[in-house]
Order: C-alpha cells, then sequence, then structure tokens
C-alpha cells in the first residue's frame, strides 16, 4: 500500500470553504451561479440540478448559525462569539506562531496540530472544547510555547463562562454548529463530485473546467477575513488594502446590540476629520458597505473600527 499523501485524492475544496462561514457562502453561492450559466448544456444542467439542492440545504443551515449568532447576550460574550473568534482569528495566530518555532514539517508540529486547524474550524462546540483541552496538553511545558498556552487557556475560560451563561440556549447552539458542519461537507463534496464530471467531459482540454469555479475566491493569497471582539471604545486597526473601488467593496457583520464606526484614513493618525466620510454598523446586522462611502481613496487605504458602546461587539469584515 501506498504511504505517502496524494494531493489527487482528497477532497481540496473542504479546506478552503472551512476558512470561514462567510467566505463558504460567498464561494457556494458564486460556484452555482457559474454552473446555471452552463445549464444550456445538458451535463452542465446535470451537475447543477445535483448542487442545487446541497446548496439550499447550506443555505438554510447558514441561516440558522447567523440566527443563532443574533441571539447571543449582548451583556456577555457569547458562545457563538468566542466559536467564530476561535475558528478564524485565534486559530491563525496560534498556528502561524508555532510554525516561527517548530516548522510544518516537523514531528512537534505535528503533535500540536496533528489534524491542521480543523477540529478548531468545523464541529460542534464539544469537539471544539476537545480540540482546545487537547492542544492544551500537547503544549504541556514548552517554555517556547508559554505565551501561546496562556492565550488558548484564556479562550477556554471565556468560553466556559459564556456556556455557563447561555446554558439555556446550548442546546440549540449545539444543533445549529452541527447542522452547519454537516451541511458545508456536503456542498464541498458537492462541488467536488462537479469537479470530477468537469474533468470528464473536459479530459482533452480541464482549463475549460475553470468557467465554473470560482477560482479567484478559493484562491486568496493575502488575507481578506477579519474577525475582532471589541470589549471597548478604542480606536482600532481593521486592514490596510488598496481596493478596486469599480469592483470590491467590503462585507461586514456586526455581531451584538451596539454600534460600530468604520472610516479609512491616510494611516498616519487613526483619528477620523470633522468633515471626514464614515458610517455605521448597526446592532445585529450584515450589510455590503461601498468603500468609497467608508471615505477610502487612493490616499487613504487604511481602515479603522471603534465600538460606539461600551458592551462587547463581535464584528467580521471580508472583502468581496
Amino acid at each position: 500500500m501506498p504511504t505517502g499523501n496524494w494531493p489527487h485524492s482528497k477532497n481540496f475544496f473542504i479546506p478552503i470553504v472551512n476558512r470561514s462561514k462567510i467566505g463558504a457562502k460567498s464561494i457556494f453561492d458564486l460556484f452555482e451561479l457559474l454552473l446555471h450559466s452552463g445549464i444550456s448544456d445538458s451535463k452542465i444542467l446535470e451537475m447543477y440540478d445535483f448542487f442545487h439542492p446541497l446548496l439550499l440545504n447550506f443555505d438554510a443551515a447558514h441561516l440558522g448559525w447567523s440566527s443563532q449568532r443574533s441571539s447571543s447576550m449582548a451583556n456577555t460574550q457569547g458562545v457563538m462569539e468566542i466559536i467564530e473568534q476561535m475558528a478564524t482569528t485565534k486559530i491563525r495566530f496560534w498556528d502561524n506562531l508555532v510554525q516561527i518555532i517548530y516548522p510544518i514539517e516537523t514531528t512537534r508540529y505535528v503533535s500540536l496540530f496533528p489534524h491542521r486547524r480543523g477540529p478548531f474550524q468545523g464541529g460542534s462546540v464539544a469537539s471544539r472544547e476537545s480540540a482546545l483541552a487537547n492542544f492544551i496538553e500537547a503544549i504541556g511545558d514548552d517554555t517556547a510555547l508559554a505565551t501561546l498556552k496562556t492565550d488558548v487557556v484564556a479562550l477556554q475560560t471565556a468560553l466556559n463562562v459564556a456556556k455557563a451563561k447561555q446554558k439555556n440556549q446550548m442546546q440549540s447552539i449545539e444543533l445549529t454548529l452541527e447542522n452547519l458542519a454537516k451541511a458545508t461537507l456536503e456542498a464541498a463534496e458537492g462541488m467536488y463530485y462537479v469537479h470530477g464530471n468537469l474533468q470528464v467531459k473536459f479530459y482533452k482540454n480541464p482549463t475549460l473546467m475553470d468557467i465554473y469555479f470560482p477560482i479567484e475566491k478559493m484562491e486568496i493569497t493575502t488575507q481578506t477575513e477579519f474577525t475582532f471582539t471589541l470589549t471597548n471604545q478604542l480606536i482600532r486597526k481593521a486592514l490596510k488594502h488598496k481596493f478596486d473601488i469599480m469592483t470590491q467593496k467590503i462585507h461586514g457583520c456586526n455581531v451584538g446590540s451596539g454600534r460600530v464606526k468604520m472610516y479609512f484614513t491616510n494611516g498616519l493618525t487613526n483619528e477620523i476629520g470633522n468633515d471626514d466620510i464614515y458610517v455605521i454598523m448597526l446592532p445585529n446586522s450584515i450589510e455590503d458597505y461601498e468603500i468609497e462611502k467608508m471615505g477610502y481613496t487612493d490616499i487613504k487605504r487604511t481602515l479603522y473600527i471603534v465600538n460606539l458602546d461600551s458592551i462587547t461587539q463581535n464584528v467580521e469584515l471580508s472583502i468581496e
């Protein structure tokens, strides 16, 4: 039996869509749209008809997840917020920090992340708790990772506190996460099925498959998704990016009952001028923002965000 890992025997869509739930929805939606553009071909129509129910199932699960996030307790950092923080900014930070000390090909790295980021990004609350506990145990007394361990333990403690405060919601939260994880996997498997069928159809000229996949969204080489937990009213630097004002926008999600202000500056200051343009993210809102209406120019490329209220806010931004 072969002992190596042949990349073509793995569903490469799964880790891509597990990077972000918002990003996954964007990928699945565009993938279906691209398939639909070719349904005059009976073979493409067959693939579209196979994938469409999977997308509808994902959309329903995604709506349940989104609704559950919006129902988090306003005066605490809710379970859903912490789970999302773990799946995005935290696991990226932990993974990158470990790789600085223990490169990815070392046995020590593998002992810390035997399944890479997957266990922290998908599944139920209980499975995420197990991932945290196993990670802490794997770190052990490694002095090189002492600071990292402190951060992981802090998140574990915050999750336990949030669970206690939301104990009446836990069953619904668990079901929401499990449904979304299952629907995400099934949609990713559907993409892999379509990929295989397109390979058969275009086996003599496989580059023709490219028009049916949202390649730009999948092949992200720079960070385009950002998560922030705003526990005070201090100004936070969110991102610096050169936008194409004709095609790009910022997709924002604000979880909590407070408002968040967003604006661009030249990066030399985090303060906004009296006459400068800004936008307000309303409580429990999901919205697309035109960057020019946020004050973006070729000079003002640095985005800042500030919590306008005293309660904790969880904010997700993605460049679309």
